[in-house]
């Protein structure tokens, strides 16, 4: 079983963009974001170490953003939701 946690306190991410390149001109835009926590979790099971000239093959069962949780990241834009997946990963 694996879990992430993660907390972002409140920021004021401050931008600045040279408005046209090379004019020495700046404009700048501040981005605030909000405190949120994260919990990411999965669950990794092995299928078998070596068979037939494969190895190591996983089953993977894994949810970001557990409790769905309305942010905005540092470039402004709105997170991403609650994502649930299933991974399979094999070797040669």
């Amino acid at each position: 079983m694996l879990v992430d946690y993660a907390y972002q306190d409140r920021e004021i991410v401050r931008t600045g963009k040279e408005t046209p390149a090379g004019s020495d001109h700046w404009t700048f835009t501040e981005t605030t974001v909000d405190p949120h926590h994260l919990v990411d979790c999965a669950v990794e099971q092995t299928l078998f170490e070596e068979y037939h000239g494969l190895r190591d093959a996983k089953l993977k069962l894994y949810a970001t953003n557990v409790f769905n949780e309305s942010y905005v990241n540092i470039d402004g834009y709105p997170a991403t939701d609650r994502t649930v997946g299933v991974a399979f990963s094999i070797g040669f």
